[in-house]
């Protein structure tokens, strides 16, 4: 699954800790409008359980 956040920069930072904590694949994009403001992109990983 796929999580995109917009929001102020402590914010983001706070976001992709914790996303990467829980393995996620976070990527920080720079908005061009407003200098004040990230987007956050999230990835879950998908994990295919293998059989016994």
């Amino acid at each position: 699954g796929w999580i995109i956040i917009r929001d102020t920069v402590p914010l983001i930072e706070s976001a992709r800790a914790l996303t990467t904590r829980l393995k996620w694949d976070a990527r920080v994009i720079e908005i061009e409008s407003d200098s004040d403001q990230r987007l956050l992109i999230c990835q879950k990983p998908f994990f295919k359980r293998q059989a016994n």
